[in-house]
Formats: C-alpha cells, structure tokens, sequence
C-alpha cells in the first residue's frame, strides 16, 4: 500500500513540476486548441468518474483507505480541472481550480495525520502531503498576482 502511496505521490509531483513550468512558457493569451480541450475534458471527465469509484469503495468497506487513494484521487482531478482551465485561458476559474487543489491537498494532509494516530502511517506520508499542500499553495498565490 505504501507502495502506491509512493507512486501516486510520484505522479502528481511530477504532474505539478509539469504544470508549474507550463505556467512559465504561458504568456500572452492565445486561442485554446480545440482538440486539446477535448481531450483535457475527457481526463476530468474520466477523473471525476475515478474519484466517485474511490468513494464508493471507502463507503462499502471495500478500501480501507489505504494510501489515501479517495485524496490522491481528489488531487488528480483539481490538477486536470487546473489544466483544463489553464487551456481554456479562463484566469478566474484556474483560481477556483486552484483553490480546489488547495483544498484537496488539506483533506490529505488531514488523512495522513489521522492515520499516523492510528499508526497506519509514518511523518514521511504527513510531510509528503504538507509538502503537496504548500506547493498547491504557492501555486494559488502566484495566480492571484
């Protein structure tokens, strides 16, 4: 389990570093690609889908939340929700985006303390969520300039 914590942790620091350095080359506005917006629809659309099964199988006892997988799915979603806003140009909702990544990466942060109280998980999983948390942050702050 720790594992896929590990992995899932792995994808979405490389998913920000990714994100952070497209935010850099964005400059003036520009059209939105069409196709490209197509197919950052289809990830949310397909995200959403994967964060309603990760709360299913929570609420049916069928995951004991192992790894944080309903929160790292949350994640994942306000990244591709964040991306999508981003391609669409649209600064107002990256913010909103954005905020909902912030809060996504408290409830991990809150998961992970939670479970180190149950000794299900060590610092090194509170501190990889706070460190996710801040990054989200600062991300916030620099759209909000």
């Amino acid at each position: 389990m720790k594992t896929k914590l590990i992995a899932g942790v792995m994808v979405m620091l490389v998913a920000c570093s990714a994100m952070a350095q497209q935010q850099e080359k964005a400059g003036g506005a520009t059209v939105p690609d069409a196709g490209i917006v197509a197919k950052l629809t289809e990830i949310v659309r397909i995200r959403e889908a994967l964060v309603e099964i990760e709360q299913a199988l929570y609420k049916a006892g069928r995951s004991a939340g192992e790894g944080g997988q309903v929160e790292l799915a949350e994640i994942e979603l306000a990244e591709a929700r964040v991306e999508l806003a981003r391609e669409k140009g649209q600064k107002e909702l990256i913010i909103t985006e954005l905020q909902g990544l912030v809060a996504a990466c408290e409830r991990w942060v809150e998961w992970a303390k939670n479970m180190k109280k149950q000794a299900r998980a060590s610092e090194v999983e509170i501190q990889k969520a706070q460190v996710a948390l801040l990054k989200a942050q600062v991300r916030l702050l620099r759209e909000q300039k």
